[in-house]
């Protein structure tokens, strides 16, 4: 609790000299009012945050009032931002003063003021062409927004975006992508100076494409900043990617998808994603899933999701991108290791019910076992089947597939590993804090009373799979067939914050029966059988990995 507290802290209420680059916090003064402290390399021109209500008493480099700072003093949200083009000057202090008749839960935005110069670069035309641009807001800048004379606020972000603000001699917003401009708290002033228009709602974009469309009673001289979301989110997930791809900070929503994910069912596509050198890479896709029928590949790169550019973003704004109303098409195109150019595919989105087990009998000999993820259902669902096939069935020995298994829980791992080891260590874990270094054994009692097994395993094998398989082929009890796994040998602790996010943190490795650790390395099988041909399918006639175990068996 003392490490969530701390955190904490960092996020809302250090002061000015120990935020990071592009961040906002609040510190307490103890006298009812509330400093809000900036960190910035470029100008800032606003915020907002969430209070129970709140009187704005001064803000830097002038009265409240003169740099037009506004409140909402609603249950839910208090804004304050310069309608008059004042900007809080680069480098750190106090922006601005409140008296708080609450307390403060936290910044979730910042405006940052003009941020990719004064020139953009651009002609004010509706995609004409001028100075070299296409006319394409993909080809804009990163963090860049362009008003076209034909009214479209175009923008290109790869950190999500929640508004804008622009000269103008008067505008009125027509609509807004994804909704209405009205429902989405747009607001504007029609003055002859300023228009600013953004979503109190919690939406925002990022990507590339049209923001709002607007009806410009003068030509637009230009924006002079754009909203960011989560600034504090944003600074501490790139901290913690710094670290290792798996560490990320998650917010509510995140946390929530995590843990739905882990009780075994979701919405999405049904892929497995992790990052590596900064570009989203497939894990492995999901046993009947519309990826996995679309034809995704483990091993496979994401580099674009429908017209946006996925490197550059968090691994979950792009698990974001991909998830949407069931019934939804979207197009991924990915680069693939041996094709020389990208490959698209459109595909329907759709609830992923998860069955982590599936199971049959093979020439009425041999009980075969496909585990799909370790859930929290997973070493249940396993057992049920295994006993199943063994009081109807002659069996002579067993197959369990772990390919294109990406992982999940931990002791899940071990109890399944247990179904197969009467004795022995299954897995350890080693981290700098001694607390994480622990050690998990078998219990007496084979639940196939030691007849041969065979694993087969494969570049999406990854995580749990790596464990279980490791451990089995260290104690010799069972003979791996297919490719080298993933080499994801690392602990992930999720640690709970206030805001009802949370911190996902790398807190150890995992390290083999052997001592050998899977970090990086994978598992290498005794068998090494690669995929024959472009029509290959895990569980069918085309499987030369499972043919070549059946023939293991059947001689």
């Amino acid at each position: 609790m003392k490490l969530n507290t701390a955190i904490i802290t960092l996020i809302t209420f250090f002061t000015s000299t120990v935020l990071l680059a592009n961040t906002l916090g609040l510190s307490d003064n103890g006298d009812g009012t509330w400093n809000v402290n900036y960190v910035s390399d470029g100008d800032i021109a606003g915020f907002q945050f969430n209070v129970d209500g709140a009187a704005i008493n001064s803000a830097s480099g002038g009265a409240a009032g003169d740099a037009g700072f506004m409140v909402s003093s609603s249950a839910t949200t208090a804004l304050g931002f310069s309608l008059s083009g004042a900007t809080i000057p680069t480098g750190e202090g106090v922006m601005v003063v409140l008296g708080l008749d609450g307390t403060p839960t936290g910044l979730s935005e910042i405006i940052v003021s003009d941020p990719v110069g004064v020139d953009m670069g651009f002609t004010y035309d509706d995609g004409g062409g001028g100075d070299g641009w296409d006319g394409d807001a993909c080809s804009m800048p990163d963090h860049s927004i362009h008003i076209t004379s034909g009214g479209s606020v175009l923008y290109h972000s790869s950190t999500s975006i929640a508004g804008f603000q622009f000269d103008v001699d008067g505008a009125t917003v027509i609509g807004l992508s994804g909704g209405d401009a009205g429902a989405l708290g747009f607001m504007m002033s029609s003055s002859a100076t300023t228009v600013l228009g953004f979503s109190l709602s919690g939406q925002s974009f990022s990507g590339c494409g049209t923001m709002v469309e607007l009806e410009l009673d003068g030509e637009a001289t230009g924006l002079s900043g754009i909203i960011i979301s989560d600034p504090a989110g944003i600074a501490i997930n790139g901290v913690l990617q710094s670290l290792d791809p798996y560490s990320a900070y998650m917010n509510q929503e995140m946390l929530d998808i995590m843990e739905t994910e882990t009780k075994g069912a979701f919405g999405g596509l049904g892929i497995e994603v992790g990052m590596e050198a900064g570009i989203v890479k497939v894990i492995s896709p999901i046993d009947d899933t519309p990826a996995s029928r679309a034809g995704i590949k483990a091993g496979d790169y994401i580099i674009r999701i429908n017209d946006n550019q996925v490197q550059g973003k968090t691994l979950m704004e792009a698990v974001n991108l991909m998830r949407g109303p069931v019934g939804t098409p979207i197009n991924i195109t990915i680069r693939r290791k041996g094709e020389k150019k990208a490959i698209v595919f459109k595909i329907v989105r759709e609830i992923i019910q998860v069955s982590s087990v599936i199971a049959k009998t093979i020439d009425n000999n041999i009980g075969y076992f496909r585990l799909t993820s370790f859930n929290e259902n997973s070493s249940q669902q396993l057992k049920s089947r295994i006993d199943e096939i063994i009081a109807e069935n002659e069996i002579d020995g067993f197959i369990l597939d772990l390919r294109n298994n990406p992982g999940g829980l931990l002791s899940q791992a071990v109890r399944i590993s247990d179904f197969f080891l009467d004795d022995g260590e299954i897995v350890s874990t080693r981290g700098r804090n001694r607390k994480e270094n622990r050690k998990w054994f078998a219990k007496k009692g084979d639940q196939i009373n030691g007849k041969p097994l065979v694993v087969l395993i494969n570049y999406g094998s990854a995580s749990a799979s790596e464990i279980v398989a490791g451990a089995l082929k260290d104690h010799k009890r069972a003979i791996l067939i297919g490719e080298s796994s993933y080499g994801k040998g690392s602990v992930q602790s999720i640690m709970p914050l206030k805001n009802k996010g949370a911190i996902r943190l790398t807190v150890s490795k995992y390290y083999l029966p052997s001592g050998k650790s899977i970090s990086e390395v994978g598992i290498t099988p005794d068998f090494e059988v690669e995929e024959e041909n472009e029509d290959f399918a895990i569980n069918t006639s085309s499987d030369n990995q499972l043919n070549f175990a059946i023939k293991l068996f059947n001689g």
